[in-house]
């Protein structure tokens, strides 16, 4: 059984899972790669191995924040697990590298975020998130909304004060004057700021062809598990609801850029993306123990969305 084998004690068998579906997705990206380039060339190479590095890298950091946080057990590592089957069915993946070094920073800087909570005049913390997600902007100026996600963070972690909105803005700009000093003395481009983001209005296209159908499927697990964690939030603690709503916060923002600022709308990057925060809501539904009368429909859905994913790469 799949989630009772990723939401074991024992992180042997949950090292090899996320071994498992990185592996998996690493093999068809290669395969992808093979038939669309008649001859490789190293930057393809490169940007393949970046974005596959970046995507386990979030994998292993939302197993491992969820544990230092105490909401899932040591050895769980579902949350990853349903991550990287969010990133299966994703084609080229290559070609989204500086997207997913973004996200692994912002997810990088949530978990700073967290290590924040109740402590007081940790400037140099949140000077260091700052940094991170200025460089998550740097990387693709398209998430500059997720900044936000920075403050409200703080907001709900620490005794807010006005230091501690400026240290992390400082930590921003900071990024920022590095990239453009840089550009400015290797002579790659001008002095002055010239992000590169758009703004569009997703059009609303209806068909009923199969991919559009297994869409909407997916798109509609990920708005269960969006809706399914306000059903828990008064139950938990202090602490679980602060972290609970810094995720609730990045599924809105993601939600925004992704609708709002790309060039174009990629459904299936729209559901690689939002399966981050998703995949952090996972937990609470999938849970390892309850009515086994009703436990086979979470394992059979998980199986269902592996083979819904799996067949849009493939066909």
């Amino acid at each position: 059984m799949l989630i009772s084998k990723a939401r074991s004690t024992n992180p042997i068998s949950s090292i090899f899972l996320v071994f498992i579906f990185w592996s998996l997705n690493l093999f068809l990206s290669f395969r992808e790669v093979f038939f669309d380039f008649s001859i490789w060339t190293d930057f393809i190479l490169i940007k393949l191995i970046t974005a596959h590095l970046s995507i386990l890298g979030i994998s292993v950091l939302l197993n491992r924040t969820l544990q230092k946080n105490k909401l899932v057990g040591i050895g769980d590592a579902l949350s990853g697990i349903l991550f990287l089957v969010f990133i299966l069915g994703l084609n080229d993946v290559h070609k989204y590298y500086k997207e997913f070094v973004g996200l692994f920073l912002i997810t990088l800087g949530n978990s700073q975020l967290m290590g924040l909570y109740n402590s007081q005049k940790n400037y140099l913390k949140e000077f260091e998130i700052g940094i991170l997600f200025g460089l998550s902007v740097v990387i693709y100026p398209n998430l500059f909304l997720l900044l936000s996600i920075i403050f409200i963070g703080i907001s709900l972690l620490v005794p807010f004060s006005w230091r501690d909105f400026i240290v992390p803005l400082l930590g921003c700009l900071w990024t920022l004057f590095v990239k453009h000093a840089l550009f400015f003395i290797l002579g790659i481009g001008d002095f002055d700021i010239n992000f590169e983001f758009y703004f569009s209005v997703p059009k609303l296209k209806i068909d009923f062809d199969l991919d559009y159908i297994l869409f909407f499927l997916l798109a509609l697990f990920e708005l269960f598990l969006f809706l399914r964690i306000f059903t828990i939030l008064e139950k938990r603690s202090i602490k679980d609801r602060a972290f609970y709503w810094l995720w609730l916060w990045t599924f809105i923002f993601l939600l925004l850029s992704l609708l709002f600022f790309q060039k174009s709308l990629d459904k299936f990057f729209f559901i690689a993306f939002l399966g981050l925060p998703c995949s952090v809501f996972s937990v609470e539904y999938f849970l390892k123990k309850g009515n086994l009368r009703g436990y086979w429909k979470k394992e059979f859905l998980i199986y269902l969305i592996i083979i819904i994913q799996f067949s849009l790469r493939i066909y």
